[in-house]
Order: structure tokens, then C-alpha cells, then sequence
């Protein structure tokens, strides 16, 4: 499936060097993470760096950069949100032909399998990306966030999870609805700063290509 990330070109190695290497930090140590991300703050931009930019992990991760595997999911791409349809959209992404089916137990039997294939073929760490993961804020959604808790158990050394929103879950009664899985949600916090300038000013330069015009000083001053 499809994810709609920017068309950018090649990121530089050093792209959001700092907020990427305290996310790389935070897994390197075991740990999963919210990204918080508001409306504009380049949210969708960082996890292209970090899903399609090997240049960039190689920069922080030098020789152990083959132990790392970033998997982006956009949960807003699911039409019907239930256990079943999260479990094979999971799983579509882990797996290029994958049969869709109702039946919970076989998608997680396949999605187990999935995992366990991912991790012996390439990465000692299988990192799945949930953006738009406040989305997800349903009761009637129990049994998936107990699965996705139970996947890490049987995988703890090496699946961690980037719960990717444009806004924070803190509260116990924000957390509630999660059960289990609330513990990985509040795990670490990480805001997602403004670009610095000069990653603002590689961001314009590729806009500039993809318009093939120059914005004015003016505007470019004021992003």
C-alpha cells in the first residue's frame, strides 16, 4: 500500500540530526516513544528520513546501521477500523502478498510469522512507525492494542514501536482506553521541534524544485 510522503530528493545526511538521533538513542536502549508532531512542524518529513533515507541512519548509526528496520504505517489509510482490518494492514506491510481475511487468530498467527521472518532475514530491531496514532482512541479497539502489547512481549529485544501524533497522550485518562499498551505509549515523549535553518533552507530548495521557480526573499525569511 501506498503511503504519501513528500517527493523529496535526497536528504542530507545530517537531516533534524538532533531529534532523530534522541529517537535512535531511545530505541538503541529498548525503549519505544511518542512523536509528537503538530500541523506543520514537518512531522510526515521526518519519518520519510527515516523510512527511505539510509544515508541518514548510516550518519548516526555508523557500522550497526544494518540492525535497524523503520516501517511506516499511515493508520488514517484504513477505511474500517476494527482488530481484524489493523491486523492485516500490519501485516500487508510486512508481508508483499497476503491474503485478507476476517479471522483474528490467523492474522496474528501470520503476522507473528511476519515478524519472526523480518528479524532473522535483516534487523536485529524491527521498528514500526503508528502515525496518525491518536486516531486509534476506541474502547471497541481493546483486543488490537492487547495484541500489539502482546507482540512486543514475544519480541521485546528487537520490535519497538514510534506512536507517531499530532498531539500527546499523557493523562491515565488518556491512556486508559489503551489498556497494557499504555505503558509503551508513556514510555518517553519526544516534541517535535521547528526546523533548523538549515534544514528550513533544504526544504525550500527542494520546494523551489518542485515548483521550478524561487520564492522571494521575503517569504523565504518568514518560513
Amino acid at each position: 500500500m501506498r503511503e504519501n510522503f513528500p517527493p523529496f530528493g535526497k536528504f542530507p545526511p545530517d537531516f533534524r540530526k538532533e531529534v532523530i538521533g534522541q529517537i535512535l538513542a531511545i530505541i538503541s536502549r529498548g525503549e519505544n516513544l511518542q512523536l509528537v508532531g503538530l500541523p506543520g512542524s514537518g512531522k510526515s518529513i521526518l519519518l520519510s528520513a527515516l523510512v527511505h533515507s539510509p544515508q541518514i541512519l548510516k550518519f548516526h548509526l555508523k557500522e550497526k546501521v544494518g540492525g535497524y528496520h523503520f516501517l511506516y504505517l499511515n493508520l488514517n489509510l484504513i477505511p474500517e477500523r476494527n482488530t481484524s482490518s489493523l491486523l492485516y494492514f500490519i501485516l500487508s506491510h510486512l508481508e508483499k502478498e497476503v491474503a485478507e481475511s476476517p479471522n483474528i487468530d490467523f492474522l496474528l498467527r501470520k503476522t507473528q510469522e511476519a515478524i519472526k521472518n523480518c528479524l532473522s532475514n535483516r534487523p536485529k530491531k524491527l521498528i514500526l512507525i503508528l502515525d496518525e496514532f491518536e486516531g486509534l482512541v476506541d474502547p471497541a479497539l481493546s483486543h488490537f492494542f492487547h495484541i500489539l502489547r502482546g507482540l512486543h512481549q514475544e519480541n521485546r529485544f528487537s520490535l519497538y514501536f514510534i506512536f507517531a501524533l499530532g498531539r500527546e497522550i499523557l493523562t491515565h485518562q488518556g491512556l486508559l482506553p489503551f489498556g497494557a499498551l499504555g505503558n509503551l505509549i508513556a514510555e518517553n515523549v519526544l516534541y517535535l521541534p521547528p526546523l533548523s535553518k538549515k534544514d528550513a533552507l533544504w526544504f525550500i530548495g527542494e520546494q523551489e524544485k518542485q515548483l521550478g521557480k524561487n520564492f522571494p526573499p521575503v517569504k523565504k525569511k518568514i518560513f
